[in-house]
């Protein structure tokens, strides 16, 4: 299917494309711009659309890859989209990419030798662009230069955090930065919800980035003897049996997203709504391939995982994670209790839809609080990834051992993702999450080596482009 976006345009279409580059998201910045003398129109007066011509670029507009870097990366980019051609001023995103797909072509190009990571991926739109920051790359490793810094003390350039959150109508963000394994600055912009200004302890809700936190605790327990992650997970189910299949599902499947099941409900339910009990959820969950065959991306692996620990320990999902991680971390702002809202010490930030609007309810309840239920802050997110750094490099008194938090640091070669943590194991290794919960877009990532960082949180369904802003502000410092 193509599910590329086209601009029809009476007149000249020249110029639009900058424009649209300027003030649109990547998802709708069109990937071909059709110059025609007059809309077609049927008899009703009416748009014609079967009048309309292909949707395809004109070789007036298309610029051929002419570097050996730009070839290489078209060859992947034509090879995932299912696309004919791929150009110089082609943005993967605006040919049909999606998040899913930007972790596969980051490890079909590193395993090509091609230094490309996930933040080029967000930083860059074009091919040209994504292509020079490769070659930079690329030069740098060979001279053997250190990898430049993520942020330091004084942010700067606020000024284009707003005007970007502005273009994008996205009311609140939160940044919280890590320089050398330690949280040095915490900025707040806009508003959690009408005439709330956002505060360094207002909760956003995290969205995918639940998982991460979930594997932590999950890998508490393999520490203490109580999971093993390549057991049959049906010997620790009691209420709900993993279909039977072609072998058994383990919790390192279940992780690393490779269980073969499919999926559950997603999107959350309005608060004041019915909301369905995890095991209603999982009522229907099939086997649609093997164990451990492929990734696949989906909340029904951690629903499954919420429903074992549950069997397991006998605790409520939210208190279980207060005991095994919000608690030691002092995560004080955070909680996965569905209630949280009520029970935050100030306001909460509402969702808001990508024209800036709120969204119904303000924000979701989760059943699938595994998978996606987290209220926190970057504040309190920046704490995690600290902690698992200092695990991963074996200090005193972490939470994890250092060989169990390697397991959640080690990427399958087809996916980049560990453990709950999506993992950019190049030069320096980078590891982290993100989260587009409804209404809300959020990531968090650091440094291995340096100890650098950031965490962003924003409660507009756009903003992914704010957070991709600050992220490329940071990162150039």
């Amino acid at each position: 299917v193509d599910d590329r976006l086209t601009a029809y345009v009476v007149g000249s279409a020249a110029g639009l494309r900058a424009f649209c580059d300027e003030r649109l998201p990547d998802y709708m910045v069109p990937a071909a711009f059709v110059e025609l003398d007059v809309m077609p129109l049927n008899a009703n007066g009416k748009l014609d659309r079967r009048a309309l011509p292909e949707h395809t670029l004109s070789m007036d507009d298309f610029e051929p890859p002419v570097t050996e870097t730009e070839r290489g990366l078209a060859e992947v980019f034509t090879e995932l989209l299912g696309v004919e051609r791929v150009g110089r001023g082609d943005g993967f995103l605006a040919l049909g990419g999606h998040s899913i797909l930007v972790i596969k072509a980051v490890a079909t190009a590193q395993r090509r030798g091609l230094p490309l990571s996930l933040f080029m991926m967000y930083q860059h739109r074009t091919l040209a662009a994504l292509a020079e920051a490769v070659d930079e790359q690329i030069a740098t490793e060979a001279a053997a230069k250190a990898a430049p810094q993520v942020a330091a003390p004084g942010l700067v350039s606020r000024q284009e955090w707003r005007d970007a959150m502005e273009r994008h109508h996205v009311p609140g963000l939160s940044v919280a930065v890590i320089a050398g394994g330690e949280l040095v600055e915490v900025e707040t912009f806009g508003q959690a919800a009408a005439g709330v200004p956002v505060t360094g302890r207002t909760p956003f809700q995290a969205g995918s980035l639940s998982k991460h936190l979930t594997a932590l605790a999950v890998l508490r327990l393999v520490d203490e003897g109580r999971l093993d992650l390549d057991e049959d997970v049906n010997r620790y189910l009691t209420g709900w049996q993993v279909p039977a299949g072609d072998g058994p599902v383990t919790l390192r499947q279940l992780l690393a997203h490779r269980s073969g099941l499919s999926s559950t409900p997603g999107g959350g339910f309005l608060p004041g709504g019915p909301v369905p009990s995890l095991t209603e959820l999982l009522d229907g969950v099939t086997r649609i391939e093997a164990a451990g065959a492929g990734f696949r991306k989906a909340n029904v692996h951690y629903v499954v995982v919420q429903q074992i620990l549950g069997d397991v320990t006998g605790e409520p999902f939210d208190r279980l994670m207060r005991r095994l991680v919000l608690d030691p971390l002092t995560m004080v702002d955070s909680g996965f209790g569905q209630d949280h809202p009520a029970r935050s010490a100030g306001p909460v930030a509402h969702g808001h839809d990508r024209d800036g609007e709120p969204i119904e309810g303000g924000w979701r309840v989760r059943p699938d609080a595994a998978a996606a239920g987290l209220w926190s802050t970057p504040a309190d997110l920046a704490r995690v990834a600290i902690e698992l750094r200092r695990s991963a490099l074996g200090r005193p008194q972490a939470l994890l051992r250092r060989d169990t938090a390697a397991l959640m640091l080690t990427p399958y070669e087809d996916s980049l993702y560990g453990l709950g943590t999506v993992v950019d194991a190049r030069a320096e290794t980078e590891f982290g999450h993100g989260g587009t919960p409804t209404g809300y877009h959020g990531l968090s990532v650091i440094a291995l080596r340096s100890g650098d960082g950031l965490c962003v949180m924003t409660n507009g369904d756009a903003g992914e482009q704010v957070v991709k802003t600050v992220a490329a502000r940071l990162r150039s410092r």
